[in-house]
C-alpha cells in the first residue's frame, strides 16, 4: 500500500498538534500547580471540585460567624460579670446602713454608692458592639434604656434574642433580652429598685432598705443565670471553632487532591511531552525534505 505525501503530511501534522497540546497542558500544570483547570480536563473531578469548593465556602462562613459570635459573647460575659459585681457593691453598701448606730453621712455615702452602681449597670446594659445593642433582643439598633438617674425609661427592646448559626444544626445567641435580667418577674426594673433603695437609705427606712436588698438578690440571681447560659454558648462556640477549623483543613485537602497536580508527576510528564513534541517536529522536518525521486521509488 502506497502512502502519499499528503497523507504523510496530514498524519505528521496531527501528531505534531497532539504533541504540542500535551506539552502545553503539562506546562500549564507545572506553572499553575493545577491538574484540572477546566471541566473538560476531567469532568468527574470537576464535579467533585465544585462540591468541595461549596463545602469549604460554607465551612468558612460558619467559621467567620463563630469568630464574630465569640467576640460578642465575650463582651456580654464581661458585662454580666460587671453587673453582678455592681449588684454586690450596692447590696453591701445598703447592708451597712441597717443598724441603729449609722450616721447621716454614712447613709449618704451608701446611697451614693448605690446610685453609682445603678448608673454603671445602666451603661453596661446599653453597651453596643459594632453599632449593635447587645441587650435589646432583635431590636438591636434601639438602645435598651434611655434616661438617667431616677428617670430611666421602661425597656425599649424586645424579648426575641437573635441567634447565629454555627453550623447546619447549632446556633448561639448574640443579643439578649435585658428586661429578663434587670426586671424578670418583678414589678420594677433594677434601676428603679436602686433609686428607691438609695432614697430609703437616706431616710433611714430599714424595712424599705431590706425590701430593696431582696430585690437586688433577684437581679443577682437572674444575672448569674444569664451568665451561665452565655458561658454555655461560649463553650459551644469554642468547640465549633475547633471543629470548623479541622473540617476546613480536611475539605481543603480533598479539594487539593481533586484539583492540584502532583508536581513530580507533572514535571516528568512535561519532560516526556517535550521529548514527544521534539520528535514530532523532527518527523515533520523529514517529511518536508522528501524529493520527487522519493515518491517515485
Amino acid at each position: 500500500m502506497r502512502v502519499t505525501f499528503a497523507t504523510a503530511f496530514r498524519n505528521g501534522l496531527a501528531d505534531l498538534q497532539q504533541a504540542a497540546e500535551e506539552l502545553a497542558n503539562r506546562q500549564r500544570q507545572v506553572s499553575s500547580g493545577r491538574r484540572v483547570q477546566a471541566p473538560s480536563d476531567d469532568p468527574a473531578a470537576a464535579r467533585r471540585i465544585v462540591a468541595e469548593q461549596n463545602e469549604w465556602a460554607a465551612l468558612d462562613q460558619y467559621a467567620r460567624a463563630a469568630d464574630s459570635v465569640g467576640s460578642r459573647l465575650t463582651i456580654v460575659d464581661t458585662i454580666l460579670s460587671d453587673i453582678i459585681d455592681k449588684v454586690i457593691v450596692a447590696k453591701t453598701a445598703a447592708a451597712g446602713t441597717v443598724g441603729s448606730q449609722v450616721s447621716a453621712s454614712q447613709r449618704e455615702a451608701a446611697a451614693l454608692a448605690v446610685e453609682a452602681a445603678r448608673d454603671t449597670i445602666l451603661a453596661d446594659i446599653n453597651t453596643s458592639f459594632h453599632s449593635v445593642y447587645l441587650f435589646s433582643g432583635s431590636k438591636s439598633t434601639t438602645i435598651p434604656y434611655s434616661g438617667s438617674g431616677g428617670g430611666i425609661s421602661a425597656y425599649q427592646g424586645n424579648a426575641t434574642e437573635v441567634r447565629v448559626d454555627l453550623d447546619r444544626q447549632i446556633s448561639a445567641r448574640v443579643t439578649l433580652n435585658a428586661d429578663a435580667i434587670v426586671r424578670g418577674s418583678d414589678v420594677d426594673h433594677v434601676f428603679k429598685v436602686m433609686t428607691d433603695l438609695a432614697a430609703s437609705i437616706r431616710a433611714g427606712d430599714v424595712p424599705a432598705t431590706e425590701t430593696g436588698m431582696a430585690a437586688l438578690d433577684n437581679t443577682f440571681n437572674r444575672a448569674i443565670q444569664a451568665q451561665s447560659q452565655v458561658g454555655q454558648d461560649l463553650r459551644t462556640t469554642d468547640e465549633r471553632k475547633v471543629y470548623l477549623g479541622n473540617a476546613k483543613r480536611e475539605a481543603a485537602a480533598r479539594l487539593s487532591g481533586h484539583r492540584d497536580a502532583n508536581m513530580i508527576e507533572a514535571i516528568s510528564g512535561m519532560n516526556r511531552a517535550d521529548t514527544a513534541y521534539r520528535a514530532a517536529l523532527g518527523a515533520m522536518a523529514d517529511i518536508g525534505r522528501l524529493s520527487l525521486m522519493d515518491f517515485l521509488k
